[in-house]
């Protein structure tokens, strides 16, 4: 039990001249409802194992910045 986190890796990195935070932000809009989508399914599949996670949380991570950023799902 405990926390599941649903880690979706990019390739994309800022725009010239853009801020981290607007990336980060634009990105998490960009991709939000595929992570929701994804979280909902590991939910499912957990009610169905009777798993007991108590929390799934969602992430970008871009390796090629090296910065992860947790999307609220």
């Amino acid at each position: 039990s405990g926390t599941r986190w649903v880690i979706d890796y990019k390739s994309s990195q800022p725009l010239e001249g853009e801020l981290l935070d607007q990336f980060i932000q634009r990105e998490s809009e960009k991709y939000r409802e595929q992570l929701q989508s994804y979280c909902s399914l590991i939910n499912l599949y957990d009610q169905h194992k009777k798993n007991h996670v108590m929390k799934t949380k969602a992430a970008l991570y871009f390796p090629a910045i090296t910065v992860f950023a947790e999307v609220t799902v």
